[in-house]
């Protein structure tokens, strides 16, 4: 009795050879990531791009706007635990300055430049996020850079070109009790009153008195 054939088992083996292959392959190659594709900030602030290692200890950001502005920069992982958070100062990075516009958490920042920068705060809009390590893979994001939102106070303040306001100023009425009303001081009671009461008599209790103080 002859042994079983042996070719069944070669394209079976050639398979397991270029998978394993591959895998070798792929847990050699050197990968960087952004641990957040869609990014998000107000004009003059600052956000935060996490990146991670993998079979590399560096890489280069990049952040542009297809239309001439471009910040790239090099990323190292310094203490290779495979974690990077980059900061990116949106106003810093708008003025040109490209050395203020990077810090990096858990690595460093290298060669950072920055070309046509806004001259402010970069503007509001949207800008691509690519990172590279060198002989490897890109991998993309973006970034939403939004106004700057007002205070309740400024939102609610108005315009001064109106003028200023107008305050009405109210007299104070009349209590009907002024001096001119109450008459001189030895009459007994208001001449309104006295006419009131007296009606034509008035008049005679008006010179008796005059007569009784002429008499004094």
């Amino acid at each position: 009795m002859s042994p079983p054939s042996a070719r069944p088992f070669r394209p079976a083996l050639a398979v397991a050879c270029l998978l394993a292959g591959a895998v070798g392959v792929a847990a050699a190659h050197p990968i960087v990531l952004l641990e957040d594709r869609s990014l998000e900030a107000e004009s003059g602030g600052t956000v935060e791009v996490p990146l991670a290692f993998h079979d590399v200890d560096r890489a280069t950001l990049t952040v542009s706007d297809g239309d001439g502005f471009e910040l790239a920069a090099t990323v190292v992982d310094s203490d290779r635990d495979g974690s990077v958070t980059v900061a990116l100062d949106t106003a810093a990075v708008g003025r040109g300055n490209a050395t203020a516009a990077l810090s990096a958490e858990g690595g460093a920042v290298r060669n950072a430049t920055v070309e046509d920068p806004a001259g402010g705060a970069l503007p509001p809009g949207e800008y691509t996020v690519t990172v590279a390590p060198p002989n490897g893979g890109r991998d993309e994001g973006t970034l939403r850079v939004t106004s700057v939102e007002r205070t309740g106070a400024s939102a609610g303040s108005t315009s001064s070109d109106e003028g200023p306001t107008e305050t009405a100023t109210t007299a104070p009425a009349s209590t009907g009790t002024s001096a001119a009303a109450d008459g001189p001081d030895w009459l007994p009671w208001p001449p309104n009153l006295l006419l009131a009461l007296f009606g034509p008599a008035v008049p005679v209790v008006a010179l008796a008195g005059a007569s009784r103080l002429g008499g004094e």
